[in-house]
């Protein structure tokens, strides 16, 4: 900082007082502050994954191959520590065959694991689909990409839609999500969306193979209404009765959905 003086003037009065008017520009230093740079690990090892520079194993996963690095994988998952170092074929196999996941769910999450993002498409869309993110889920559980599978889960409770919410159900009570889990039985309990939901795919196998999802949904909807009654109790305008009229109807539908499934 820097004080420059400009100049003066001087004025007096017929009673003796002087008046002096002076000038001063302040001028700051332009240099800004210097800080640290920002984290650039994310992005050194994004070009590290994208190079292959030192890569010391290879997957091959539906026809295309993945260079990787053994120490960068370990770090990021347990599943694929226990695989690459421990004394396994894998831990000196320079090339793993990997079966039980698509090509662009692997990609996905390898670049997770190397720099902590998701991707901003796949297969040149620009959104990436309920299904992928639900892919994506899965194989996180699978490898025990912990952040990865957190962040998926979050991604999929802004994705509330009639006609994926079995889909999503199902994927939650399978990997162990109970916010998402949470979050759609809430959606699924709500009058107006039940009556959609029931008539979906997704609800039929519920139905078939997640009985235990049913029964849980049936017991929500049931606090929901003793909620909504003791809200209401005492009101001249409350009619309890259609309360009762819609857990007749919910356990009616699931029951003529059940008797449909069962009796084919």
């Amino acid at each position: 900082m820097y004080f420059f003086f400009v100049g003066s003037r001087e004025s007096s009065s017929p009673d003796g007082r002087v008046t002096f008017v002076c000038g001063v520009i302040v001028l700051h230093d332009a240099t800004p502050a210097t800080g640290p740079p920002p984290p650039d690990v994310a992005t050194s090892l994004g070009h590290l994954l994208e190079s292959g520079d030192g890569s010391d194993v290879a997957f091959a996963v539906g026809g295309e191959t993945f260079r990787a690095h053994r120490a960068v994988l370990a770090a990021r998952s347990p599943v694929l520590r226990a695989g690459l170092l421990d004394s396994m074929a894998e831990a000196t196999t320079p090339t793993v065959t990997l079966r039980d996941i698509e090509p662009e769910t692997f990609g996905a999450m390898l670049r997770f694991m190397y720099t902590d993002t998701l991707p901003a498409e796949v297969d040149g869309e620009r959104s990436p689909s309920e299904d992928f993110f639900l892919e994506l889920l899965a194989a996180a559980d699978r490898y025990s990409v912990d952040m990865l599978k957190v962040v998926y889960a979050q991604r999929l409770r802004d994705m509330l839609s009639v006609d994926k919410v079995g889909a999503i159900l199902i994927c939650a009570e399978v990997h162990g999500c109970s916010e998402l889990k949470n979050k759609f039985l809430e959606f699924f309990v709500d009058d107006k969306n039940f009556k959609k939901v029931v008539l979906t795919e997704g609800y039929l196998q519920l139905i078939q193979s997640f009985s235990s999802l049913v029964d849980e949904i049936k017991a929500r909807s049931e606090e929901k209404d003793e909620r909504v009654l003791q809200e209401k109790k005492g009101s001249k305008y409350f009619d309890s009765s259609v309360v009762k009229v819609s857990m007749i109807m919910l356990n009616f539908l699931v029951a003529q959905l059940e008797a449909l499934l069962f009796d084919t």
